[in-house]
């Protein structure tokens, strides 16, 4: 059991093992899928959309040169509400079951993670742990609420019960409540069934119905700062926690914002560690220097771990922690 206050904030480089692509990976997914004939166009297409404005938003999104959907969604907010549905439909696309569970269960981050937490199902959510991801997708919670049913002969149903006492704040939202989150009238037409094929799910006709209300749980960075329920929560977490642990993140200041680092916001209490897979040494230097004026211990990697590496080197969830 985890017994320190430990907030983990995930970013793109933790759902990448799992299938996912990085921010600029999905950008080319998304170019590729909304081009004239491909999937998502053919989708969108029949989706009632306009083709040309389809193509227009296909052609506009590479011309920009940016590396984020996100990004350019923020300035682009012409594309905005279909943007949302694109980015549903592609992210689903790469929501593969099978992929969660693939190699050597004991390289499985999430696996880790859960690995540190086991003790009594009835005690599970006393883990003095939290998550905010920036990632849109929920093989975090998928893997999460499995694992309990599986490890522990529960219902998939009371293993949700369970996970729902774990803090899991989804910073730009997600693509949909899995079945299993979902429990009141209030929810129905916001759920996306995990790892189901595309062409099986839109072929649903509530899905079909649904699918603005699931995409509409997308919030793009102008939005999210509007949303104050995720601001308040994200503050909650954040001044509760004793250690941050960022691991695939990328130090965004945008997001970085949105956690509440940003001038005159004091967080002194707090001891922040991170990965820095894929950065050079000066942008090291850089978010520390800046994450310092927060936090009164920063301690970034210099060795290029990957997010497991970096925990089992450097974090060591011990039961003790």
């Amino acid at each position: 059991m985890i017994k320190k206050n430990h907030l983990f904030v995930l970013g793109a480089g933790t759902s990448i093992p799992y299938g996912f692509p990085s921010g600029s990976e999905l950008v080319r997914n998304i170019i590729d899928y909304t081009s004239k004939g491909k999937l998502i166009y053919m989708y969108l297409k029949w989706l009632g959309y306009d083709e040309r404005e389809v193509s227009r938003f296909s052609q506009d999104l590479e011309k920009s040169g940016m590396i984020s959907i996100d990004t350019f969604l923020e300035y682009r907010n012409d594309y905005l509400e279909m943007g949302k549905v694109i980015l549903t439909l592609t992210i689903s696309i790469f929501e593969y079951k099978s992929t969660l569970y693939s190699g050597n269960p004991a390289n499985n981050l999430y696996g880790y993670i859960f690995n540190k937490m086991i003790t009594e199902p009835e005690k599970f959510s006393d883990n003095k742990i939290s998550f905010i991801t920036f990632n849109y997708d929920r093989s975090l919670e998928y893997f999460f609420i499995n694992a309990l049913r599986s490890g522990f002969n529960l219902k998939t149903r009371e293993a949700a019960n369970i996970l729902k006492r774990i803090p899991i704040i989804h910073a730009h939202g997600k693509i949909g409540y899995l079945k299993d989150e979902v429990n009141s009238r209030e929810l129905w037409d916001r759920e996306n069934p995990y790892g189901v094929n595309i062409k099986i799910l839109l072929e649903k006709e509530e899905t079909f119905l649904n699918l603005g209300r699931i995409s509409d749980m997308i919030n793009i960075i102008h939005e999210g700062e509007a949303d104050n329920s995720i601001k308040e929560r994200i503050e909650n977490e954040i001044s509760k926690s004793e250690l941050i642990t960022f691991l695939g993140f990328g130090y965004n200041y945008m997001n970085l914002k949105k956690l509440g680092f940003s001038n005159g916001n004091e967080l002194g209490h707090i001891s922040i560690k991170g990965t820095t897979y894929g950065l050079t040494k000066k942008e090291i230097l850089h978010h520390q220097s800046f994450l310092l004026n927060f936090a009164n211990k920063v301690q970034l990697d210099k060795n290029n771990f990957t997010s497991l590496e970096y925990l089992r080197e450097k974090v060591m969830l011990n039961p003790s922690q």
